[in-house]
């Protein structure tokens, strides 16, 4: 099906794991959750309403709107491999630069010198 509805695809990582939420959200009894996916860029939000992930067909990739009916989810660029850093004003700010997969995180030991998220959970 991939090969010939692709669109269908897309965030369907994200969405597997609101879906899985909300199953163990009404296993738990639970009527609403807010489900929370860290990635390496970003961290994904969900909300599950009366044991149900949440729907919509405005969606937003970038700047495009998806006309499907898709998991809705809100993102913000902030994951593990965010650079932290602190401005002229002394405020801690993380993203939107990362440290991708190479050299990662400096707690990776692979030559990353910069401070991220995930070195701050080291």
């Amino acid at each position: 099906e991939g090969k010939h509805a692709c669109v269908n695809m897309l965030l369907s990582g994200t969405a597997s794991g609101v879906i899985g939420a909300s199953w163990l959200a009404r296993q738990a009894g639970e009527a609403r959750i807010l489900t929370l996916d860290i990635g390496g860029t970003s961290a994904d939000f969900a909300l599950i309403i009366d044991g149900e992930p949440q729907f919509g067909t405005g969606e937003l990739i970038g700047e495009f709107p998806l006309y499907i009916p898709s998991v809705s989810v809100s993102s913000i660029g902030v994951g593990g491999g965010s650079i932290a850093s602190v401005d002229v004003q002394g405020v801690l700010r993380i993203g939107p630069e990362s440290a991708g997969s190479t050299p990662g995180p400096a707690c990776y030991g692979r030559g990353g010198d910069r401070a991220t998220v995930t070195d701050a959970m080291v």
